[in-house]
């Protein structure tokens, strides 16, 4: 997961062929309106070449939706359609360059109610350590594994084919099934790249978390006070009382100053 150094809207844009651009130096919202509206499915589709670049149905697709008027526009159709494929590079967090940290909705909506994660489209862990919100910390914190999808039997996933019939037909989600506080590598992974990310937000938010007893908080903040790393204590310090902070610390047995 990376941080955001490249402009991923132009990318798209030019991914999809997209020579005939609006003010905003997108596709004109009339036609990126009607592209996303008629799709109900995020696919690869068929391909065609537009100039020199070979276009994919999801590259144009991705553009729309990339081109919509605002945030909320965008939640409402992204949230409505069936997501099956991704864009072209799986480090993108297009969408938040584009429309900020708004998109944690949709994103939110991609975490089942066992904790694990679905990454599809595959470019979504990027797009979710990207936003610094107490929404984004939630999920995060709420996410026990990540289902990757890399398993072409499963369905629905970025490598479902498109031919009927075929791996479309799969309505089994194999994927783990956490019980109690179990968490796994991935969605731990996941927790630790959104806290080096957001440490001054994070970090205070992670003990606020432990300190209403939550196990995987208390691990994650009494590991990453041990290493020495993060000034752990001093950032819950900056934003709570440096008083609540030392009694949190002292009864979870956590180092501090």
């Amino acid at each position: 997961m990376m941080t955001e150094k490249m402009d991923y809207v132009e990318n798209a844009m030019r991914d999809a062929g997209i020579s005939n651009r609006d003010a905003r130096g997108l596709m004109p919202l009339a036609e990126a309106r009607a592209c996303v509206q008629k799709a109900t499915e995020f696919r690869r589709g068929s391909g065609r070449m537009i100039g020199e670049t070979w276009v994919f149905d999801s590259d144009i697709l991705w553009a729309a939706l990339l081109s919509l008027e605002d945030v909320e526009a965008f939640n409402r159709e992204a949230k409505r359609l069936n997501w099956f494929f991704h864009p072209r590079d799986p480090l993108s967090t297009a969408l938040h360059q584009r429309y900020g940290d708004g998109i944690t909705e949709w994103l939110a909506s991609h975490l089942r109610p066992n904790g694990v994660l679905l990454n599809v489209p595959w470019c979504l862990l990027n797009h979710i350590v990207a936003v610094g919100t107490l929404e984004a910390f939630h999920i995060v914190n709420n996410t026990r594994d990540v289902d990757f999808r890399q398993d072409p039997e499963a369905w629905p996933g970025p490598f479902a084919t498109d031919s009927p019939g075929d791996y479309d037909k799969y309505d089994l989600l194999p994927s783990p099934e956490p019980d109690g506080d179990q968490y796994f590598q991935e969605g731990n992974k996941l927790l630790q790249a959104w806290l080096d990310r957001h440490e001054a937000l994070g970090f205070p938010l992670l003990a606020e978390s432990a300190d209403q007893g939550n196990r995987r908080a208390v691990f994650f903040l009494k590991t990453m006070a041990s290493d020495g790393i993060y000034p752990v204590f001093q950032l819950v310090s900056d934003a709570r009382e440096e008083e609540w902070t030392a009694a949190l610390f002292d009864r979870l047995e956590a180092p501090r100053p």
